[in-house]
């Protein structure tokens, strides 16, 4: 079971039944297979029933589309299964990707003039049989996802009209990951049906509020009582941000993710040890961090409102320590 091999990866061994439960080829190791601390996830049941999701394609050698917010954990559910297998592993943003050659290659003069092909990242990892992660792909230019249809329109290969028509098998090891965010993000371009239909499309879902807790417990150490309201109140914030209710006159939503969250236990595990006092450093650090952005009354009152409403009083209490 994928929870057995979960923990057993705690270890920095390799379970080898991993490979053979699921056929996901085992790579050839190197300096880009991630680091064990790298690519440390607290296996929550959701983040358990990702990673079965995601084996099967491996499996198949199938591109998948990971959809799903910021600091969902897109990326790092392929990073922990590249780690697991030594499949090296790289992660290129496209949203800052300038040119196509970036990505496919292009020629370099040498000292002495002379003209020397250099392949791109994506060309590489297909040669080598590496794990590519191409992320934010509603931000890519219209070159980029012209290339990368190419890729999926040629049965795996990539036609390099650039270096005489060279027609790039990909190694048998190498797998394609793509992950977007949700189109209602600002400046997100809706990506074609067709270009869709070339993956299987994963949604990675918000986890719920007793794995944020559960996560706040095992990776920082906070109490339980500490994480739960913690998690409850970013849950809370967030949903008023999607709706709308909060920052209600900005053009652009306000964005929490779990990210906010884990700064704000990152610092608290640096606090005091005792409850009461570290339940005052929690709402202090939850104004800096998930309150700082607010700018409007309005604003504001919403969210000391909802302070008051997931906190007990005494934690409310504003003292002269100083910013974080």
């Amino acid at each position: 079971r994928l929870e057995a091999l979960l923990g057993a990866s705690g270890s920095g061994s390799l379970p080898e039944g991993l490979l053979e439960l699921y056929g996901v080829p085992r790579g050839s190791g190197g300096e880009l297979v991630p680091a064990k601390e790298a690519a440390k996830l607290v296996p929550t049941a959701t983040t358990v029933s990702h990673l079965h999701s995601l084996l099967p394609a491996i499996k198949l050698n199938h591109p998948v589309l990971l959809v799903g917010e910021t600091a969902s954990g897109k990326s790092a559910l392929v990073r922990y299964l590249a780690y697991l297998t030594h499949n090296p592993y790289v992660r290129i943003n496209l949203k800052d990707m300038a040119e196509v050659s970036e990505l496919v290659g292009s020629y370099h003069p040498t000292e002495t003039g002379e003209l020397v092909w250099k392949d791109g990242l994506l060309v590489e990892a297909m040669r080598k049989g590496w794990w590519v992660v191409l992320d934010e792909a509603n931000l890519a230019g219209p070159g980029v996802l012209e290339r990368l249809n190419q890729l999926l329109d040629r049965g795996g290969y990539l036609h390099l009209q650039e270096r005489e028509g060279e027609d790039i098998k990909p190694h048998p090891n190498f797998r394609l990951f793509v992950t977007m965010n949700p189109t209602d993000y600002a400046g997100r371009n809706p990506m074609s049906p067709a270009f869709l239909n070339r993956f299987l499309i994963k949604w990675i879902e918000p986890l719920p509020e007793e794995e944020l807790a559960e996560i706040l417990v095992k990776e920082f150490g906070l109490p339980e009582d500490l994480a739960r309201r913690a998690a409850q109140f970013h849950l809370r914030i967030r949903q008023l941000a999607e709706r709308r209710h909060l920052g209600r006159t900005r053009a652009e939503r306000f964005v929490y993710t779990i990210r906010d969250l884990q700064e704000v236990a990152a610092y608290l595990r640096k606090g005091p040890g005792e409850q009461e006092e570290m339940g005052r450093h929690l709402v202090r650090y939850i104004r800096d961090v998930h309150g700082g952005r607010l700018v409007s009354e309005e604003d504001r009152k919403i969210f000391e409102d909802l302070l008051k409403a997931c906190f007990p009083k005494e934690w409310l209490e504003e003292r002269d320590e100083g910013g974080i």
